[in-house]
């Protein structure tokens, strides 16, 4: 039987969106089943068996969700640091665009 874990996060360092992208862009990968508790959400990860390749290591598939992880945090949150930002730039171009 191939390999499964479960991963543990705190939801205030990965919010369920952030989970939620990091599971996307590792479909073709992974497959992830996301449990959602109070404060917390959790993965059940296993490996996705396509016919004739081979499966990642559950090592490689821990290293690849944290770094996702990380990605998909770190993005939401430069995402919400210029939100108002980028709120501002389309208000002055359009301002200057006459519309």
């Amino acid at each position: 039987m191939p390999w499964s874990f479960t991963l543990s996060l705190d939801e205030t360092t990965y919010p369920l969106g952030v989970v939620q992208r990091t599971v996307y862009a590792l479909a073709d990968r992974l497959t992830c089943l996301v449990a959602q508790q109070p404060g917390r959400v959790s993965l059940e990860v296993m490996p996705l068996l396509l016919a004739g390749e081979g499966a990642p290591s559950a090592e490689t598939a821990r290293a690849l969700l944290y770094r996702n992880l990380n990605d998909f945090a770190l993005r939401e949150r430069i995402r919400l640091e210029t939100q108002g930002l980028c709120e501002w730039l389309a208000r002055t171009a359009l301002k200057e665009a006459g519309l």
